[in-house]
């Protein structure tokens, strides 16, 4: 839902705007400890990453490319999942999480036969779904974050078995010829 309004509102403004126009930089977002961790391992894999691709004799250029098309992408996931660790810790705040809403469903049962309590137990049921929904969300994107953070460390460890077996083999070649 959060991607296809994102999505929507990118074509709503370049619509307006007359075209493709490039965005404004923000200023380095501010993540949850537990967004923030996912990104910083992810930049640091990078920065190994890059370091290997540079001490290699061969050129990886390809993977460096994919490296950075995946921690682009992590970046944009961790600000969407920003958005919503936000949502769900104000409506915390706001006394609006599921066990408030839980509470309150509880304290108007009795009245359920009354059509306005009805109505609003139902809406306060749906607020209840759409809470754990989004609590939901927010743990695939910490999960997806997490794999994405353990392929690129394999990507890092591949790359170094690559250039070590490489390094073998020119040992094993010039002993031959030595």
């Amino acid at each position: 839902f959060f991607v296809s309004m994102g999505v929507q509102v990118d074509r709503a403004v370049k619509k307006r705007a007359g075209g493709e126009q490039p965005r404004a930089r923000r200023s380095q977002p501010q993540y949850a400890p537990e967004i923030q961790s996912e990104i910083d391992k992810a930049h640091a894999t990078q920065r190994a990453i890059d370091q290997a691709i540079a001490e290699a004799d061969h050129p990886f250029e390809e993977i460096q490319e994919d490296v950075k098309m995946i921690v682009s992408a992590m970046e944009t996931s961790a600000k969407r999942a920003q958005m919503i660790h936000d949502t769900l810790n104000d409506q915390s705040q706001a006394g609006h999480d599921e066990r408030a809403i839980k509470a309150q469903i509880e304290k108007l049962k009795p009245r359920f036969g009354e059509k306005d309590v009805r109505e609003l137990i139902n809406d306060l049921e749906a607020q209840r779904e759409a809470h754990v929904k989004l609590r939901e969300s927010l743990e695939r994107f910490k999960i997806n974050m997490a794999r994405l953070n353990a392929s690129l460390g394999l990507m890092r460890t591949r790359l170094i078995e690559m250039s070590a077996a490489e390094e073998a083999t020119l040992q094993r070649e010039l002993a031959e010829q030595a």
